[in-house]
């Protein structure tokens, strides 16, 4: 029998889950990270060096290896491009991007000179030295998996439960025996292996024909990966890594963690590595040589002693019934067998080696790791349902932790066409539902698929107070993302067969529409070169009141904008006037774009321009003494936020400083709860930007100002931020 693996290093640099990770070389590892990071770690004399190579503006999901002289490396994830490396290169820089998908990046795999990526846009693509070569589309929902089989063979796993084998861009086999959503795909000798959140692992050759299902893990199975003996690794939420020899497992790894996100292994060396959610890149050997020093392996097995476990996940317990320890006396009839303990005070988790118990955590009563929905093929921590009306089906409410609930609330709303005014009520449901939940910690007790909520009702008590988050400085942008495509594309086609001589050419309206038909809300940025022409046109030439639907797909589109375009767009906004009060409606909606403009890679250094600042700065003013409606308070203020964040991200004082006058003349404008909250948080965030600022700011009155919002409203969002402000300015 085989050696068993143990640790050999825990390589600790990330500050979010470790999603991905690939293990090119005895020697360097590569991993990618929900802190927005692509990290290469090399062995040294005595320690694992670490290098961040890569850092995205969003998460980072998925990396593999493609090698060659330069040891290129992608990586992929949420802002939908693909970054490849060049690791052997002094400096590692940047060789290319890759862009294409309309949605997040979340499988990626190298094989036979050609790169695959899947992505939640439902589609994968392959590449040939920087070149797309295939678009694979057929799936229903989100490809989480993809594996290049042979030179022009592939197959994909999704959301939608299937697997697919194609020959070049063509399906030759679709495959349903999952009963859940495939995660992972890997080669072995004569076919493959897939994994799914069903907890099962399946086997089959390379036509597509089954061959061994192995069952074990107790959760989502994430990934997959051979090793050079021919034994099979898999990566679990149910915190381990195991090892597989034919149909059996022969090791069970258990993680101090919540999930094991990632596993691979090394060609030369044989070693393993894993990515987990806390954070932590860990490395594993058979070799003794290559060992963690013993103080560091008894470290490791207290770590793993001591992680609480969710009672949730080992079944109903009934502790009176339990044994003692006495029980640990009988041998496990199996690797991996679980057995509970009473302790004194607790129950104990022990888990089967083959020779001895070993303890792998004290079971605890709240739910200690929340398994991650699906829906519509992808991921969120929450899926609540929402009942709208009786005796008809409940809507589901998908929400992430890292996200505002607001924002979530948002969301919701608009796609069902529900009244804004349940929006505090179904964001404070939220925010109750899941009090306290951060990434990779304990879960709250209630049950994601119990809760239900029916707007305009009052939500469900709320559970025992938890700190306040410390609200300012606020660090990322907010965004307004949501767009019923068909309705603006069909507004659009009405409206510009009654304006007359500025109407678009049939032919250009034709590819307009062509463009809107073929795109997802998520992938509008990708088609900017082809939109930007007709909806600049309609933004200058149109009148004012007929731009709306333009505008609409304007404030999506412009985040794939390069600083040509970006500088274009906010030239016409304000050559046209479209931030004129008298038409609310346009005036929110380029205000809209204006905010998202943000999310464009030349955002901050394009809308930062002086001359660009002082034309906002007067737009704030001017739409301030007319009583904005709420659309337009929650706009405006979400522009002066996102400037403010953009100031403090680049220390820019300048910027900060000209926003600070026109940020306290709206504030006392606002009636809208989020946009008075959201108002609040700018001027907070603008006092990060500098001491000079918050003196501005405080000299200015702030603190009033503060004193005066909180004072009227109830919302409890509101009270809080105007409170984090007025400390900050005593």
């Amino acid at each position: 029998m085989a050696k068993p693996f143990k640790l050999a290093a825990a390589l600790e640099g990330h500050k979010g889950d470790a999603r991905g990770v690939t293990f090119p070389a005895a020697g360097t590892v590569v991993s990618v990270s929900r802190d927005s990071t692509l990290r290469t770690w090399t062995a040294g004399a005595g320690d694992w060096l670490s290098d961040v190579d890569y850092e995205s503006p969003k998460y980072v999901n998925s990396v593999a290896w493609i090698g060659g002289e330069e040891g290129l490396v992608a990586a992929g994830g949420q802002d939908a491009s693909i970054a490849v490396l060049a690791t052997a290169l002094p400096g590692r820089p940047l060789k290319y991007t890759l862009s294409g998908h309309d949605s997040n990046v979340c499988a990626l795999h190298a094989a036979h000179g050609q790169l695959i990526s899947g992505s939640w846009d439902k589609t994968a693509r392959v590449w040939q030295d920087g070149v797309l070569k295939h678009t694979l589309a057929g799936h229903t929902q989100a490809i989480w998996a993809v594996l290049i089989l042979g030179p022009d063979v592939y197959v994909t796993g999704a959301a939608d439960k299937t697997i697919r084998i194609w020959n070049g861009s063509t399906v030759v086999r679709t495959l349903s025996a999952h009963e859940d959503v495939v995660r992972g795909l890997c080669a072995i000798p004569g076919g493959f292996a897939s994994c799914s959140n069903d907890a099962s692992i399946r086997t089959w050759t390379a036509a597509g024909e089954p061959q061994l299902t192995l069952y074990g893990h107790t959760n989502f199975i994430y990934a997959v990966a051979a090793l050079p003996s021919g034994e099979l690794l898999s990566a679990s939420e149910d915190r381990s890594v195991r090892v597989w020899s034919g149909a059996e497992c022969v090791q069970t790894i258990t993680h101090p963690c919540v999930s094991v996100w990632a596993v691979a292994a090394c060609a030369d060396s044989g070693d393993i590595v894993s990515g987990a959610s806390d954070g932590v890149v860990r490395v594993f050997s058979r070799d003794a040589g290559r060992w963690a020093a013993p103080a560091v392996l008894a470290a490791f097995d207290e770590r793993v002693a001591s992680f609480g476990i969710a009672a949730a996940e080992l079944g109903g317990i009934n502790k009176e019934k339990l044994a003692g320890k006495e029980a640990l006396a009988v041998p496990g009839t199996k690797l991996g067998e679980v057995k509970m303990v009473r302790a004194a005070g607790t129950v104990d988790a022990y888990q089967w080696s083959g020779s001895e118990w070993d303890k792998i955590g004290e079971v605890v009563d709240s739910v200690g790791s929340q398994r991650k929905q699906i829906y519509e093929g992808q991921e969120y921590d929450f899926v609540f349902d929402v009942d709208i009306q009786e005796g008809a089906p409940p809507l589901k409410l998908p929400y992430r932790v890292n996200e505002n609930p607001y924002d979530a609330a948002r969301r919701f709303l608009e796609r069902n066409e529900l009244p804004l005014e349940y929006l505090d009520q179904t964001a404070q449901f939220i925010e109750q539902n899941t009090a306290g939940v951060q990434i990779g910690a304990t879960a709250p007790a209630e049950d994601p698929y119990g809760s239900r909520y029916i707007p305009g009702q009052a939500a469900a008590a709320p559970p025992p107070t938890r700190p306040a988050p410390k609200l300012m400085p606020q660090r990322s942008f907010l965004f307004f993302q949501q767009i019923k495509l068909p309705a603006v594309a069909a507004n659009i086609a009405k409206t510009n067969a009654a304006v007359g001589a500025d109407a678009l050419a049939a032919d250009d309206l034709a590819a307009l529409e062509a463009t809107l038909g073929a795109a997802t809300p998520d992938g509008l940025r990708s088609h900017w070169p082809a939109l930007s022409a007709p909806l600049l046109h309609i933004a200058a030439s149109w009148p004012v009141d007929k731009r709306l639907a333009a505008l609409d797909v304007l404030r999506i589109a412009v985040a794939g904008a390069d600083a040509t375009g970006l500088a274009a767009t906010v030239t016409t906004l304000f050559a046209a006037d479209s931030f004129d009060p008298a038409a609310p409606n346009t005036a929110m909606m380029a205000l809209r774009v204006l905010a998202n403009a943000f999310g464009a890679d030349a955002g901050g250094s394009v809308l930062a321009d002086p001359d660009i600042v002082d034309q906002v700065a007067a737009v704030v003013r001017r739409a301030t003494p007319a009583g904005p409606t709420k659309l337009l308070q929650v706009a405006l203020a979400t522009l002066v936020l996102n400037y403010a964040v953009h100031a403090v991200a680049a220390a820019d004082t300048d910027t900060a400083f000209a926003l600070v006058d026109p940020a306290l003349g709206l504030l006392p404008a606002l009636t809208d709860a989020e946009a008075k909250f959201r108002g609040l948080v700018a001027l907070g965030t603008l006092c990060a930007a500098g001491a000079e600022v918050a003196e501005g700011v405080r000299s200015l009155g702030g603190a009033q100002a503060a004193a005066t919002a909180a004072e009227a409203t109830s919302d409890p969002r509101v009270s809080a931020a105007a409170t984090e402000l007025r400390q900050l300015l005593a």
